[in-house]
């Protein structure tokens, strides 16, 4: 349990605050979004990270036969690994600079504009 400034306990978000894991994919099976990189919700970029994976996966998996599988795992992981780490890394400073005033917050665009198929097909 850890408490905020004001006090309050935080216990929710403390399980949320791990780093992804380093390897995420075992043969033909693979982790994505929260089990692979758990996000704070100071962004809103939980599920849009999910959805970023499985675009990434589709497009990495797109005619691979079955012995090409890892191979796709492993572009996948190096594809979102430091994406993924970087959005985490982001919602953590967002969750401590908060204030009413809004004055504190990061301009995020490198999030929202980011194309995950154009990355993806770059690296297949």
């Amino acid at each position: 349990m850890v408490a905020n400034r004001h006090g309050t306990a935080l216990r929710a978000a403390v399980a949320l605050t791990r780093r992804g894991i380093d390897v995420r994919s075992k043969g033909r099976l693979t982790l994505l979004g929260d089990a692979a990189h758990a996000m704070l919700p100071h962004l809103g970029q939980g599920m849009n990270q999910a959805i970023e994976d499985a675009a990434a996966l589709a497009m990495l998996l797109d005619g691979a036969g079955r012995d090409d599988v890892p191979t796709a795992l492993t572009a996948y992981e190096a594809l979102r690994r430091d994406r993924t780490a970087r959005v985490q890394h982001a919602s953590r400073l967002d969750g401590t600079s908060y204030d009413s005033s809004g004055a504190r917050l990061q301009d995020h665009s490198w999030i929202y504009d980011y194309d995950v198929a154009a990355d993806a097909a770059a690296r297949s």
